[in-house]
């Protein structure tokens, strides 16, 4: 549960951390249109190579912030990132899915598709959701690490908010 908690990205970004603090940490992140939603009071911001930014650990990282304060982060992990952390693209992604083991226990949930595989962990002491997701397709690990107070109350706003016509 502590670990959930206190996730930190790159050691520095914990969720709760305000758009403000994340930005001073990252001021090349960029604003990314189509993961926001105005509507939700959602705001997406990522960092990437391929967005002119850069990320120590992995490929690509998105930052999500509802009301100015983080409440989501996704790390994007490619083959290049997972053959550097383990030599080979299948190495690497052992050795990150053992330290996410080792980080947030054996407690988990898995679910294995044809193109994806999926561990997840839920906390709700703590009210952290963690998702360790493999793309087969893409040679891709995703590692989303949520805060689900926030999504309950996102979700929450989006119901109230929806016009049904009646």
């Amino acid at each position: 549960e502590k670990a959930a908690r206190d996730f930190k990205f790159e050691r520095t970004t914990p969720l709760g951390e305000s758009y403000e603090d994340v930005n001073k940490r990252y001021p090349s992140m960029i604003y990314l249109e189509e993961q926001s939603n105005m509507d939700r009071k959602v705001k997406c911001y990522g960092i990437s190579p391929l967005l002119g930014t850069k990320t120590m650990a992995c490929s690509a990282a998105a930052f999500f912030f509802h009301e100015e304060k983080l409440y989501m982060t996704v790390m994007v992990y490619d083959g290049d990132d997972l053959s550097r952390i383990g030599s080979t693209t299948q190495n690497g992604l052992d050795v990150l899915l053992k330290k996410v083991v080792e980080k947030f226990g054996s407690d988990y949930v898995y679910v294995e598709g044809d193109k994806v595989e999926e561990f997840t962990w839920k906390f709700s002491k703590v009210k952290r959701e963690v998702c360790f997701k493999v793309s087969i397709k893409d040679q891709k690990v995703y590692l989303r690490v949520s805060n689900t107070e926030a999504e309950v109350a996102i979700k929450k706003k989006a119901e109230e908010a929806a016009d049904t016509g009646f």
